[in-house]
């Protein structure tokens, strides 16, 4: 089940603080998630999920609406109480040490909520007296093309603007791991590319980035390891060729991937 998060909940985070182990290998871990579970009534959102990434790695997160991407999303950040398990982001704690976790961690959710009368310039400088280092938010505004609506509110803001706004939010502290829930989600193919384009900036720079989509094209371009999540569980990992290959066949696509997991899954 994925729900929807507040920017007071986001602004909180900032505040306060399959039974297979998946990893993803190469360097110090930035994320470890250990036999987490979540349940919402009737629903088993997450089931036993595992998952090591290493410092550098892009990691692209795939499922149907409705997997538990949004959910894991969520309760990896601590927005969301897990019923078992444990994370580690960046080598702390997220429940005991919240305040060291975030300060390191850019966070970008599939639904923010942003407060209508705020404006751009506003936000922007609401979100750096959050942390101790950010980075320039002029060329951040610049590189995402947020200049001409510094002064606008975001009711005044189409839906595609908002989540631009959004991004800048998350990159605002120059994050060692950036974590975005469908991030370009109903932005036009120039918007997406602008929006890959600061995300493979990043990657040179050896940062990490867990990431959402259901853009198979997206996953494929920027993700290191592609890990598929069905029913609440991972049910593969591996990049973009290896799962491919699992297929056995030539001239596979990952919808091809994607599609026959799930089949297999139902």
């Amino acid at each position: 089940m994925e729900n929807e998060s507040t920017i007071a909940d986001v602004s909180a985070v900032h505040e306060e603080a399959d039974d297979a182990a998946w990893t993803v290998s190469s360097g110090a871990d930035a994320l470890v998630v250990n036999g987490l579970s979540k349940r919402y009534d009737d629903v088993q959102a997450l089931d036993n999920v595992s998952l090591t990434v290493q410092r550098g790695h892009t990691i692209g997160l795939l499922g149907e609406n409705g997997a538990g991407k949004t959910t894991f999303i969520e309760t990896v950040i601590g927005l969301r109480k897990p019923d078992s398990g444990t994370i580690n982001l960046m080598g702390q704690d997220v429940v005991a040490r919240p305040r060291e976790v975030h300060q390191k961690l850019g966070i970008q959710l599939q639904e923010m909520n942003l407060m209508p009368k705020i404006t751009v310039s506003e936000y922007l400088t609401l979100f750096t007296g959050f942390y101790n280092d950010t980075v320039d938010v002029t060329e951040l505004v610049d590189s995402l093309g947020l200049v001409p609506y510094l002064k606008t509110s975001v009711s005044n803001l189409s839906g595609g603007w908002k989540q631009k706004l959004s991004i800048a939010l998350a990159l605002i502290n120059n994050p060692e791991l950036l974590i975005l829930d469908e991030p370009t989600n109903g932005f036009d193919p120039i918007a997406r590319k602008g929006v890959w384009s600061i995300l493979e900036g990043l990657k040179r720079d050896n940062r990490t980035i867990l990431m959402s989509t259901h853009h198979m094209e997206e996953a494929e371009h920027l993700a290191d390891i592609i890990v598929i999540i069905s029913k609440g569980r991972i049910v593969a990992s591996g990049s973009a060729e290896s799962l491919k290959a699992s297929v056995g066949k030539n001239n596979v696509t990952l919808d091809d991937v994607f599609v026959k997991l799930y089949e297999e899954d139902r």
